[in-house]
């Protein structure tokens, strides 16, 4: 239905001065967005800003072109402009008045169950998600950041994502936290975020340490558990910290040439492992002691992960896929049709790969990726976070508590 934004009255005619002339009022109706401007120039308003107006000489012809919002449409003209079609012409010989109206789109129709191979799982969760990660088939964890209104907070399941219990993991609602989860087992796990901050807990999130791994006010952003002792943390600036003791202790890493945050790390091997950062991809052959680094033929990246114990696939910026089958010695461009910033990517048996990214996008491989195809969603929503046991068993996170499951059957 459409509801009156600004005003929009019949054409009227008012006595002017000799030194001024008419004017030109622009209103706007309906619930849809757009912008009407103007030739010659003087009317470049939007309905968001409710009416505007210009004066001009006495007999100018003046035209109008609307321009619907994306998604939104233009639905005709009213009052001076009443009947036209297109862009309008006024001629002013005395102040005029023409409205505008924009119309929203239609609400999508939410699909059947079973359209899509990825299903929303029924929760109560809210905002944004920023990582899942499972044990096995049932035992899963994801994370909230505290962000948007949302207090930081760990969601768990154990019958596979059928039900997820919430826990607030800390009632500070300023610290931008939960950025990254990794979960070594079903009492122990860790996420972080601002001020170099690291939270860990050993009792499945009942408790949590906090402990500052720097001085530094910038952002922890990624993990990877090599095995329960041997953890990699990431972040901004191209900080880099080790513990070979399950996190008991830490020790900072410098690698020369790091200088942008670490949005990404695997390893394939406890000496095998790959670092991402906006430009460059680093690389050790000895378990971290040492890093070679090189450009990456696409960029900026924003994930890294192993499909194997050679091949590696790094997603990023504008559908960026590159894949190594040399452990990242070397790399190449996947071409695909995306062209949405990918955010995240992740293998698990059998080289089946899932990458997701902005609004909902979900690509998926089955030859450790090669080649990828997309897959349809029910949502729209950023998605963050994705993590792979199998084809049967994929879940990918993101914004408006969205966790999604795909199922082959």
């Amino acid at each position: 239905m459409a509801l009156a934004v600004g005003c929009g009255e019949s054409p009227t005619e008012s006595s002017e001065s000799a030194d001024a002339g008419p004017t030109l009022t622009v209103g706007f109706i309906g619930a849809g967005q757009g912008s009407v401007t103007s030739d010659p120039s003087g009317i470049d308003c939007a309905a968001a800003d409710g009416t505007c107006s210009a004066t001009f000489p006495r007999g100018t012809q003046v035209t109008l072109t609307a321009t619907p919002d994306s998604g939104h449409t233009f639905v005709g003209w009213s009052g001076a402009c009443s009947g036209a079609n297109g862009d309008c012409a006024v001629t002013l010989d005395a102040d005029r008045s023409v409205t505008a109206e924009f119309d929203e789109p239609d609400a999508p129709t939410p699909p059947p169950p079973g359209s899509f191979p990825w299903q929303q799982q029924a929760t109560d969760v809210e905002g944004p998600l920023s990582e899942v990660q499972f044990l096995d088939a049932s035992t899963g964890w994801a994370v909230r950041r505290n962000r948007q209104g949302h207090r930081l907070t760990l969601f768990r399941t154990s019958d596979g994502g059928a039900t997820w219990s919430a826990d607030e993991i800390t009632d500070d609602e300023t610290t931008d936290m939960g950025h990254f989860l990794a979960v070594l087992d079903p009492e122990t796990g860790f996420t972080g975020g601002e001020a170099c901050t690291l939270l860990s807990t050993e009792d499945a999130g009942a408790t949590w340490d906090r402990r500052r791994l720097c001085d530094s006010t910038r952002w922890l952003l990624s993990i990877h558990a090599i095995d329960a002792d041997r953890i990699w943390v990431g972040g901004g600036g191209g900080l880099l910290f080790r513990t070979e003791d399950g996190g008991a202790s830490w020790t900072r890493v410098t690698v020369a040439e790091l200088d942008f945050p670490v949005n990404g790390i695997a390893f394939a091997s406890p000496d095998v492992g790959l670092l991402v950062e906006a430009e460059q991809i680093f690389r050790t052959e000895d378990g971290g002691a040492t890093w070679e680094h090189q450009a990456s033929p696409q960029s900026p990246l924003n994930d890294v992960a192993f499909a194997d114990a050679t091949t590696a696939v790094a997603v990023g910026q504008s559908g960026a896929i590159i894949r190594s089958e040399d452990g990242g010695a070397t790399w190449s461009v996947v071409e695909t049709d995306a062209t949405i910033d990918l955010l995240a990517v992740d293998f698990g048996a059998d080289g089946f790969g899932v990458a997701t990214g902005e609004t909902g996008i979900i690509l998926v491989s089955v030859d450790a990726g090669a080649t990828w195809e997309s897959e349809g969603t029910p949502v729209e929503s950023f998605l963050e976070g994705a993590w792979v046991l199998d084809a049967d068993h994929a879940w990918a996170v993101g914004h408006e508590g969205t966790i999604l499951f795909r199922a082959s059957e």
